[in-house]
């Protein structure tokens, strides 16, 4: 199969920064890693500035505030990126010189027992999966100041949903990086754990060997061991859990979620993978597998075998979808390599 390798990553010269930011044994760390010695972004023109640098010197805008040493073993390098929930960073382990993402709640997160509640759901369940395709988690806590945090394998590429914008995928392309997420979530499914919120933006494609789209699933923030009443898809606020656009019927009626809810939701992202269009918000209420198929662009140019797969997979009714999504993807692989032929 032919795969693409992400654009590559600027390497920034650290020349300028002061050593006396990191300890010695970091700095070479980072140094020998090629990190980007910018730790700051301005939020108006998006510029990246050394640590120090309290304001940008463009705009005069006022750079945020990084934390320093978290829990006492995790030096902040740099903001990765930030979300309703939280900021995530770059960051160093210092005694034994390992990068890792380092998922920080926000303080008025940590202060409501809902979301911190699905914090340490996330950390619990994420932690427990060992398997190529899925970050792994291997510290969470709670620092010093009461903030809440939680240390992942840190990824260095791009999301699917990056890739997207480009348009629609080669069949095969698609295929394999559905094949890859299915191997993760299979994994997550026999520990009795559903993703929950799967989408492009949670399906980092990285390089790994001579691996090119190689694929790590993230964010089991909303993750849900099966049979747990603790976990409903309606939070204390009254808003649900999920992201509209990829979530199962079964998710949006009642939250009885199991692992079949996230292969339905697998099989709308192949969707978009070979259409290049998201389906429209909240399809599985009113449409069966087939009908959410001809909603994007160009389907009767798919084989009926791609479309039979696909069409089985979104049914609203999880007992007449596959049994699993190993099967699913499986299936799936099958039927493209017959359209799309894998090359002698």
């Amino acid at each position: 199969m032919s795969l693409t390798r992400p654009a590559s990553r600027p390497r920034h010269d650290l020349s300028h920064i002061s050593t006396a930011l990191l300890r010695p044994s970091s700095f070479r760390y980072l140094k020998q890693q090629g990190f980007a010695s910018v730790v700051k972004t301005c939020p108006t023109c998006s510029g990246s500035f050394d640590r120090n640098v309290q304001f940008c010197p463009r705009d005069g805008t006022a750079l945020p505030a990084l934390p320093g040493l978290i829990a006492g073993k995790y030096e902040v390098v740099r903001e990765l990126g930030s979300g309703g929930m939280g900021v995530v960073y770059l960051a160093n382990q210092a005694a034994i010189e390992r990068r890792c993402a380092l998922k920080m709640l926000r303080p008025d997160a940590v202060a409501d027992p809902d979301a911190l509640a699905r914090f340490h759901r996330e950390a619990r369940a994420a932690s427990r999966i060992s398997h190529p395709n899925v970050v792994g988690v291997f510290d969470f806590g709670q620092a010093e100041d009461g903030s809440a945090y939680l240390a992942m394998e840190y990824v260095d590429g791009v999301t699917l949903a990056e890739v997207l914008r480009a348009g629609p995928l080669p069949p095969r392309r698609a295929a394999r990086i559905a094949w890859q997420v299915a191997n993760g979530l299979a994994v997550a499914h026999e520990l009795g754990i559903v993703h929950r919120d799967l989408k492009p933006g949670n399906i980092m494609l990285t390089t790994y060997r001579s691996w090119t789209d190689f694929v790590k699933v993230v964010d089991f923030g909303i993750a849900k061991p099966v049979g747990s009443a603790a976990t409903s898809t309606v939070t204390s606020t009254g808003l649900r859990v999920g992201t509209p656009a990829y979530m199962s019927p079964e998710q949006w009626i009642d939250g009885d979620v199991d692992p079949r809810s996230d292969q339905f939701t697998l099989a709308l992202i192949v969707v978009e993978m070979l259409s290049g269009r998201t389906p429209p918000p909240q399809p599985s209420l009113m449409m069966d597998g087939t009908t959410l198929i001809e909603s994007v662009p160009k389907p009767a140019a798919w084989p009926e075998a791609v479309k039979q797969v696909l069409a089985r997979a979104l049914q609203r009714l999880p007992d007449d979808r596959y049994g699993a999504v190993s099967e699913f993807a499986r299936e799936l692989v099958a039927a493209v390599n017959a359209w799309e032929p894998p090359a002698p």
